[in-house]
């Protein structure tokens, strides 16, 4: 009985086991079409952390993340979104801290949201700000495990998503 529990432990701890979860997130949501002209690309943040000299860096996912993100807006010649607030008291925002690795003249901060619902609700204002129209397509670039839950919530706001995961 232990072994049977021990192996299912161990099979559940697997990078394979991760990926079998998250592919059903990520085929029942709609996917990055080349024919179609995007407007914006959106790069939800994804954490930071601080180093032993108090200075502060974007997680792994969120170095991915934003990598992707500006690979796209410049093949594609669109704005790049980055979204990320500030988690810590003595922190800068997420966005502040990725913005410092992109180097990409149409790149817009939004640096007030803390979640998925936050980052779809601020996005209206900044897609206001910027003259974006809310109905065109927006790439979203996350994780195979958050793809569904920011998908979704920009769609409950009234954004038309795509998403784009190659990682």
């Amino acid at each position: 009985y232990v072994k049977y529990l021990t192996l299912v432990f161990y099979i559940c701890l697997t990078p394979i086991f991760s990926f079998l979860l998250a592919y059903p997130l990520i085929n029942m949501i709609d996917k990055h079409n080349s024919n179609i002209k995007y407007e914006t690309v959106l790069v939800p943040t994804a954490g930071i952390y601080q180093d032993n000299n108090n200075k502060w860096y974007p997680s792994y996912n969120s170095v991915l993340r934003a990598s992707q993100g500006e690979k796209l807006a410049k093949k594609l010649n669109i704005p790049l979104i980055v979204s990320g607030g500030q988690l810590f008291i003595n922190s800068e925002s997420e966005a502040e801290t990725v913005k410092n690795i992109i180097d990409y003249d149409r790149l817009i901060i939004e640096d007030s949201s803390k979640n998925s619902y936050e980052t779809s609700v601020n996005l209206i204002k900044v897609f206001e700000t910027h003259n974006i129209d809310i109905k065109m397509p927006l790439l979203l670039v996350t994780s195979p495990q958050h793809s569904l839950r920011m998908y979704l919530s920009l769609r409950t706001q009234g954004f038309n998503v795509k998403n784009y995961s190659s990682f």
